[in-house]
């Protein structure tokens, strides 16, 4: 088969650590043994997959990444020759997401990671859960690591169902993520184009419905105006091992991340558990002040009403404790389980250039996935 790679697990972030008691097993590491080339990924492509299975998510190492090409090459190396053979894989067939993405050098499967500031925190949530149709896999491509902060941390939700109590499980199952009406309103015609793939507002209806989404227009200030309203669930069946997994998509009850963030800039001296509980602190005088201000993004429900804070928060805490950072190198390529993975992005301190992949399709209602190579 030729030269070997090396599947090793990947260094952890110290700096986090003893906030994140347990040493994470993931993302398992993908390394070159002397004299190995992207033939050594296809001819190992079984035992790399195998590994993506067992833990979630992998980090190729030192492949000589450099180029477009190389990371879409390693890819196909990775998932198989068709990887790319589906309209997610292009942004058509599902919303784009409220923040900018900008092709990479023309490439149709290459975008910029995000284009929010840099000192922007972005918490944990699984790629485009704000709709029913969603990625089966998303890479990360890093082109230029950042001096300080831009890590990537990244949440097992697999493991975090499992570790919830019996009782939030069934609680879950029957549970869903409110999407809006705080999605958007969207007018103009540039962010159309970005969100949604067209300007058209026929388009625009049919996609969003068809991702069990609810468009609304109106007039607003002589522009034509759209908010957008849906659900989604918040516990999803793998399609591989039908094992139950949280979804979650970014809300504002990510204060144990938030808590991280404060210590990451220069606030150290402060025990991590303290600034936890203020910040928890200001979600509940929230939640009972100003509950219009909480999750106007997705805020999750039940059949009975949206979901305690006490369960919001014991689920976030169990989410924090199947968190893994690592540190990136420049050409570093993550591949991650979208299913099984919700992944974040730290604040950052000099140049930093990611940009991601979106490969397959799966449906959150069905649990189903589209085999990778096959158009859906």
């Amino acid at each position: 088969m030729g030269p070997e790679v090396i599947v090793t697990t990947c260094e952890q972030n110290s700096d986090y650590l003893p906030y994140y008691a347990k040493r994470a097993s993931f993302p398992l590491l993908v390394e070159p043994a002397q004299g190995a080339t992207w033939t050594s990924l296809i001819n190992h492509r079984s035992k790399i997959q195998t590994a993506l299975r067992e833990r979630g998510a992998i980090l190729l190492r030192g492949w000589n990444t450099s180029t477009p090409a190389a990371f879409t090459g390693s890819l196909e190396a990775v998932l198989g020759p068709g990887a790319f053979l589906h309209r997610n894989s292009t942004l058509r067939g599902v919303p784009g997401g409220t923040l900018s993405r900008t092709k990479i050098d023309g490439h149709p499967h290459i975008f910029s990671a995000s284009e929010a500031p840099p000192t922007w925190f972005i918490p944990h949530h699984c790629e485009q859960s704000y709709c029913n149709n969603r990625c089966r896999y998303i890479a990360f491509w890093c082109r230029e690591r950042a001096s300080f902060g831009g890590q990537t941390p990244i949440f097992d939700m697999r493991k975090t169902y499992e570790s919830l109590s019996p009782r939030l499980q069934n609680v879950l199952l029957d549970s869903y993520f409110k999407v809006g009406p705080g999605w958007g309103p969207y007018r103009s015609p540039e962010v159309f184009k970005v969100v949604f793939g067209t300007q058209v507002k026929e388009e625009i209806d049919m996609l969003l419905e068809s991702n069990g989404m609810v468009p609304t227009w109106s007039v607003m200030n002589g522009e034509s105006t759209l908010t957008v309203a849906g659900e989604t669930p918040m516990a999803v069946k793998h399609p591989d091992s039908g094992e139950m997994c949280l979804t979650d998509h970014i809300d504002i009850h990510s204060f144990a991340l938030w808590a991280c963030h404060l210590n990451y800039f220069n606030l150290n001296k402060v025990p991590t558990s303290i600034l936890f509980f203020f910040c928890n602190l200001l979600l509940w005088l929230l939640q009972r002040f100003r509950p219009s201000s909480v999750g106007q993004m997705c805020m999750p429900h039940t059949s009975n009403g949206p979901l305690s804070l006490r369960d919001r928060l014991d689920i976030n805490a169990a989410v924090y404790k199947n968190a893994s950072f690592f540190r990136w190198l420049s050409n570093d390529i993550l591949i991650i389980d979208n299913v099984r993975m919700a992944h974040a992005r730290m604040p950052f301190k000099g140049p930093r250039s990611m940009c991601t992949s979106m490969i397959g399709t799966y449906d959150a209602r069905s649990g189903g996935a589209t085999a990778i190579g096959t158009e859906s």
